[in-house]
């Protein structure tokens, strides 16, 4: 499975509902995640520019789409973003493929 970094706002009124029923979200979206074949790694919440950020695993490209688009349409949540991540120990060979390509590409006005 692949990871994917979600982050967002919970709009005023999801806030003022989860103050006034304290809720934890956390299992309410791990079910969601799970319907799509995923887990959550961590949720937190974040004090700037998004209100949580969550590491989750998905299948597929996909899934993770899906699934975003369900929170989406929610309307209880803006500024939904959705990236996928890719593990340093990966990348070695990204780099590797990078560097024998390297010599095929022209850049822009050069």
């Amino acid at each position: 499975m692949a990871y994917y970094l979600l982050t967002g706002r919970y709009t005023a009124e999801a806030l003022r509902g989860m103050v006034e029923k304290t809720e934890d979200r956390t299992k309410a979206s791990g079910a969601l995640i799970a319907a799509f074949g995923g887990r959550i790694d961590r949720y937190f919440m974040a004090l700037g520019g998004a209100d949580f950020v969550l590491l989750t695993e998905f299948p597929s490209n996909e899934a993770a789409t899906s699934c975003t688009a369900v929170v989406a349409a929610s309307g209880a949540v803006v500024e939904l973003k959705t990236t996928p991540l890719v593990p340093m120990a990966e990348m070695p060979e990204v780099f590797r493929a990078a560097k024998q390509a390297t010599g095929g590409y022209k850049a822009a006005g050069r």
